[in-house]
């Protein structure tokens, strides 16, 4: 997806293509909303980020036409949409089982 990407850890050893930034920024918003990826808030409507290292990272991504992957953003991208001067989604999906799977490596 370009740029840095989190690195591999033991639950991915192929590593993530989740840009620090762009998780850094979800995790802000479903923790304002009181939860997080691993307990989803009940609602996720408001969020007001007027951090400079966050708007420095919104321009970033306008001018450059950056693309960038968070599994979060089923839940935050309706926050996202402000910021974003245009853009295109993509969805990939996989077999629920293929998760499982991908940690067997014997």
């Amino acid at each position: 997806m370009g740029g840095s990407q989190l690195p591999p850890q033991a639950c991915n050893l192929n590593g993530f293509g989740e840009a620090p930034e762009v998780v850094a920024i979800n995790e802000k918003i479903l923790r304002a909303a009181g939860g997080s990826w691993y307990e989803i808030p009940a609602d996720i409507r408001h969020w007001d980020d007027r951090s400079t290292r966050s708007s420095a990272f919104y321009q970033t991504l306008n001018a450059t036409q950056s693309r960038f992957k968070d599994p979060r953003l089923v839940l935050t991208f309706p926050l996202w949409k402000p910021f974003l001067e245009s853009y295109q989604i993509i969805a990939c999906f996989r077999h629920p089982m293929a998760v499982p799977r991908a940690g067997d490596h014997a």
